[in-house]
């Protein structure tokens, strides 16, 4: 089991140069204590502060449409009650914090896209680990992909 926790961690690692940005730049640790659908996060700083964040890269379907309360339960299985690292990339139009978000060595707004429950928003081609993700999770009918489009 370590030997494949490495070897992820080794590919993650070198498929990062794949990223708009780099992953640990300025990583926080934070706690998860709440997910509004599958691409938005409310989450409490260790120093007390609450914020929202939403995941990098990604977006997902409402809670009212079609797919949304199966991601936001995706999401909510994934990191809920737990502390994860953010890394801030920017802020969105609604002045948001625009995050990528870590557990355990891994890219939790890449593993709703791999898992089908959110898709890429990168225009980077088919060399882009989101868009490849995307590709695979609507191949293989993955969550919202399956039998419906969201």
């Amino acid at each position: 089991m370590l030997f494949y926790i490495k070897l992820l961690t080794l590919l993650l690692s070198m498929t990062s140069c794949l990223l708009p940005t780099q992953l640990h730049s300025r990583s926080t640790s934070v706690y998860v204590n709440e997910v509004l659908d599958g691409d938005t996060i409310v989450v409490n700083s260790h120093d007390g502060y609450k914020e929202i964040y939403r995941l990098a890269y990604i977006d997902a379907p409402e809670i009212g449409q079609l797919g949304g309360k199966r991601s936001k339960r995706n999401l909510e299985k994934l990191i809920l009650n737990k502390d994860v690292l953010v890394d801030v990339k920017q802020k969105d139009e609604y002045e948001r914090k625009l995050v990528t978000v870590e557990l355990n060595g891994s890219l939790v707004n890449l593993k709703q896209v791999s898992d089908g429950y959110a898709w890429s928003l990168t225009q980077q081609g088919e060399k882009n680990i989101f868009r490849r993700a995307e590709v695979s999770a609507k191949k293989y009918n993955k969550g919202i992909w399956y039998k419906n489009k969201p």
